[in-house]
């Protein structure tokens, strides 16, 4: 059996230019699974443009960790920085001696918030649910953040992701998050995925995951994820990979061909 390649890229909606870049990988290159960043001001052009991508599969990617809210934030304190009115960013996360040891998401803030970043998707969808439900940033550090994703999830018939790639089997490529500019600069995702596929043409299902951008000034002002951002929209429009798609017979799908609830 040829292989099944999930390629999905996360934060569409981001900030304009991870929204134009990503449009753009879709339309161009082998994108076809994006999760919107419903909280965020961009979210609406992202909606926009994805009009005319009728075959992507578009779902939802939980964002606690940049902007603002959906949900009212007296119902959900416990996320927010009370001097901004923003979520508190996940540096501030980290540099907490808390960090790791303890949850820091209670349980029914997050469901609550999820619950709020489904039905603004839905809203700027004019009815459309999400294909599917996917974590951002703090997914291995919060339980509560996972079963809350899962949990809301089956309560609106969206699957989770980590529900798919444990019930198929997914091989997940590794696509290395730099820390430093200058280690984000000198790493080639595009290199380092096509060696690691050279090596997985006997699975059924794998997994490409990254995030296609663009950088401006609110990308720097929100992530410290900025020029891989570049490097993997090099990555997901890459020739050599789209030639290595085509030369191993490897079928591109969605998630909402492969797996529901």
């Amino acid at each position: 059996m040829n292989m099944k390649l999930i390629v999905q890229s996360d934060d569409y909606g981001f900030t304009p230019a991870v929204t134009y870049a990503t449009h753009e990988a879709i339309r161009d290159g082998i994108i076809r699974n994006t999760g919107l960043f419903a909280n965020m001001p961009a979210a609406s052009l992202a909606v926009q443009l994805i009009q005319d991508c009728p075959d992507v599969c578009l779902g939802i990617d939980i964002n606690l960790v940049s902007g603002f809210p959906c949900a009212d934030q007296s119902q959900i304190p416990a996320l927010i920085d009370h001097e901004s009115g923003e979520f508190i960013r996940s540096t501030v996360r980290k540099a907490d001696s808390r960090w790791m040891k303890e949850d820091l998401y209670p349980y029914n803030e997050v469901k609550i918030e999820t619950q709020a970043q489904i039905e603004r998707f839905i809203s700027l969808t004019h009815g459309r649910k999400p294909a599917y439900i996917h974590g951002h940033s703090i997914g291995e550090s919060s339980a509560n953040y996972r079963q809350a994703l899962h949990d809301v999830g089956l309560q609106y018939g969206i699957p989770f992701t980590r529900d798919i790639w444990a019930a198929l089997g997914v091989v997940r490529t590794r696509n290395q998050l730099k820390k430093t500019m200058l280690e984000q600069l000198e790493y080639s995702s595009e290199e380092d995925i096509l060696a690691q596929l050279e090596h997985l043409t006997d699975q059924t299902y794998v997994r490409i995951g990254g995030h296609c951008g663009y950088v401006d000034a609110q990308l720097f002002a929100y992530s410290t994820c900025t020029l891989s951002r570049i490097q993997d929209y090099q990555m997901y429009t890459s020739p050599k990979i789209k030639k290595f798609i085509n030369d191993h017979q490897i079928e591109l799908v969605r998630y909402n061909e492969i797996y529901s609830l």
